[in-house]
């Protein structure tokens, strides 16, 4: 369990799960890089909370995981900074809540399935393209929505429930790639 000096990538890693997760791989030694968008990341306190795991500083860059512009940007960024990418972690989830039908829209629908959902295959095609492989660990964080009934939680329930299959789907696409697909 040693990450000394191996990079992880994770999106949505300024808070919650995503946060949780950088600073697990911190405490063992690895170099994160952490994305946030709309200025959401006190960043100061993000680097405080490395500091007080023992962690490497993090790397914080405000990028939209829903746009293809900003995955390019990010991923061209890494590769100029390191060599190899270890762990991917995808933690972008943005969905409408839902309180009643008529919040229900196709435009909201495919959004989340934008921000939730294909960041996960965008960002693996770009670091696969950037760095000639794909890391070793992808890993998908989902919510409890696919699993248990959550008022309000339509829209993120639906598309953490693609997000969980198309992981299925995904692992079976690289198995031949040494590369390992888990959804939490």
């Amino acid at each position: 369990l040693d990450y000394s000096g191996k990079v992880v990538l994770v999106t949505g890693g300024t808070k919650g799960i995503g946060l949780s997760c950088g600073l697990a791989y911190a405490r063992r030694g690895a170099l994160c890089t952490l994305t946030n968008r709309w200025g959401s990341a006190d960043e100061d306190a993000i680097r405080e909370q490395f500091r007080a795991v023992g962690g490497p500083e993090p790397h914080i860059v405000e990028a939209d995981a829903g746009s293809a512009e900003d995955t390019a940007e990010l991923v061209t960024a890494l590769r100029q900074r390191h060599d190899a990418l270890e762990v991917f972690v995808s933690g972008v989830s943005f969905a409408q809540i839902v309180k009643g039908l008529s919040d229900y829209s196709k435009r909201s629908l495919l959004r989340s399935i934008e921000y939730t959902v294909w960041p996960m295959f965008e960002h693996l095609a770009r670091i696969r393209e950037a760095f000639g492989r794909y890391p070793r660990y992808v890993i998908g964080l989902s919510s409890i929505g696919p699993d248990s009934f959550v008022a309000n939680y339509d829209f993120v329930a639906g598309s953490k429930a693609l997000l969980e299959t198309l992981i299925r789907y995904l692992n079976y696409r690289l198995r031949g790639e040494d590369v390992r697909v888990n959804v939490v």
